[in-house]
């Protein structure tokens, strides 16, 4: 029978395909990186090619995934979180619209700029 490689993890950047393969050697699996010169070389065929991949044997495949599954932070997906998450301030966490440029809980900014808090009318 042979056995054949397969795709556990994809990335867009060389870096996180490398501590990926780095964990699953950690953990006994040997892998590798696949299209990772090519990507790096031409960034826009990254879709085309289906980005940089790490690759085990089959017969690995399942063991491979167990521990990504256990280290969700060396594929890029926080535990708990997916992609499609709402933005979070950076200062206090809250919830953020995309195109907010201003926390609605407290007040930071991407500029660096706190918004002016109210003014009481002193009369």
């Amino acid at each position: 029978m042979k056995d054949d490689f397969v795709t556990v993890a994809t990335s867009q950047f060389a870096e996180q395909a490398e501590s990926i393969r780095l964990l699953l050697s950690q953990e006994g699996i040997e892998s590798f990186i696949a299209d990772a010169n090519l990507v790096n070389t031409n960034w826009f065929l990254g879709p085309a090619v289906g980005y940089i991949k790490v690759q085990v044997l089959q017969s690995q495949s399942e063991a491979a995934m167990a521990i990504l599954l256990q280290h969700p932070l060396a594929t890029g997906t926080p535990s708990g979180e997916s992609e499609t998450a709402p933005a979070k301030c950076l200062a206090c966490g809250a919830p953020m619209a995309e195109d907010a440029e201003v926390c609605p809980a407290c007040g930071w900014s991407f500029n660096g700029e706190a918004e002016p808090e109210p003014q009481e009318n002193v009369e």
